[in-house]
């Protein structure tokens, strides 16, 4: 029976993350290594950990060492370099796995997949109420996963750790909206044999912490790490050449415009660099056409409170 790694960062999650980890020992695959990275909590999360640990030795606790940078991705690499299985399970410290997810994804992984993919079920953590699930197959799939047809999250793989190593595939610390979005697409430029699971077998709980949550209210942090996830792939994609930059560009402009309608009325500061983005990305696409029109509604309303047709 070949070893899963598990991998969980945590922060000030103590009231989540005991049923986190009450759901990785109730598994029916039981070769597995559960490794929390601590990101600096000031709950009682030590405390709490300190007691799993103690009653299930598979389950190890690390605390980020001060000499790497604070936030999930550091501490999910961290807990890569400590990792000891074949395969690699990413986890939120809010998410619960399914009693058999696994059994069943482990069962996937022969000698020619490098990646099991399963679905997540979101589900509202304060009313338990079921808010659907995502797609995660498409025959294009790099293009689906620019534009969010489709999407992995972070806990829906099951990696074979040679393939991350041989890719040398961490998570990027400049990241902390759209981290999953990003590895996950590097690895898709690798062109990894996946196998998929159509069954949702992961709960992704969602609350007012999500990062979801928090782009949705206009924090400003989280907008411009998912304006650098883009941009970083529009770079890879236009250098390589790649046939999904047309793509990515017209998803990014319309996600721009979206922005933008929204920060108008709220963050000054925030319009205007997102305005200045827009700009250069219609530039470079020679959507000329479609930059005047913003031009137009951005002055539009600055002089007299309107123009919000022309950024829809």
């Amino acid at each position: 029976m070949k070893k899963v790694s598990i991998i969980i960062p945590t922060y000030n999650r103590a009231h989540l993350i005991t049923e986190t980890l009450e759901s990785v020992i109730e598994q029916t695959y039981t070769n597995w290594e559960c490794i929390v990275v601590d990101d600096g909590s000031t709950d009682n999360t030590s405390e709490l950990l300190d007691k799993f640990c103690f009653v299930d030795e598979r389950i190890k606790f690390f605390k980020r060492p001060k000499g790497i940078v604070k936030g999930p991705n550091a501490c999910r690499n961290y807990g890569f370099d400590k990792s000891s299985g074949m395969y690699i399970k990413w986890l939120d410290s809010d998410d619960l796995l399914m009693p058999k997810v696994l059994e069943k994804q482990v069962g996937q992984l022969d000698q020619f997949v490098d990646v099991s993919v399963c679905k997540l079920k979101k589900v509202d953590l304060f009313t338990n109420q079921t808010l659907g699930s995502n797609s995660i197959y498409h025959e294009n799939s790099i293009k689906a996963y620019l534009i969010g047809d489709i999407s992995f999250y972070v806990s829906g793989p099951l990696w074979r750790k040679s393939f991350l190593v041989d890719n040398k595939l961490i998570f990027d610390t400049d990241i902390s909206n759209l981290d999953d979005w990003d590895f996950n697409l590097r690895a898709l430029y690798k062109k990894p044999n996946i196998s998929y699971l159509n069954e949702a077998l992961i709960v992704y709980r969602v609350h007012k912490e999500s990062l979801s949550q928090q782009v949705t209210k206009l924090k400003v942090k989280e907008i411009y790490s998912e304006l650098y996830a883009r941009e970083k792939h529009l770079k890879y994609l236009k250098k390589h050449q790649n046939n999904n930059y047309v793509a990515l560009v017209s998803f990014t402009r319309l996600r721009l415009r979206k922005l933008l309608r929204i920060s108008l009325v709220s963050n000054e500061k925030l319009s205007k660099q997102l305005l200045l983005r827009l700009v250069k990305l219609q530039m470079d696409s020679g959507s000329y056409k479609e930059l005047v029109k913003v031009l137009i509604a951005f002055v539009s309303f600055k002089l007299f409170g309107r123009g919000y047709k022309f950024l829809k």
